[in-house]
């Protein structure tokens, strides 16, 4: 068995490299802002919404944060979160 392999039949004009979730664990690491600017802003926010947070785009965590936050409350904390970060 060879570990050879083919040459594309063409030139790509672009590479897309994801590397977020696969090379770098960026979920732990935003998670662990999120949970560490919500603290020191003193928001009880509880481990079910952290994990609806992974995988969404910044404004829909804002949306699922709504559910148990105020709209100021969400602003404070994704700026402190982002700092973190």
């Amino acid at each position: 068995m060879s570990d050879a392999v083919e040459a594309l039949a063409f030139t790509p004009d672009a590479v897309i490299f994801d590397m977020d979730g696969l090379m770098l664990d960026s979920e732990r690491a935003s998670l662990r802002s999120w949970s560490r600017a919500a603290r020191e802003l003193g928001l009880e926010i509880e481990d079910e919404h952290w994990l609806r947070l992974v995988g969404h785009s910044a404004d829909a965590c804002q949306v699922i944060l709504r559910e148990c936050l105020a709209p100021a409350q969400v602003q404070a904390l994704l700026a402190r979160a982002q700092a973190l970060y």
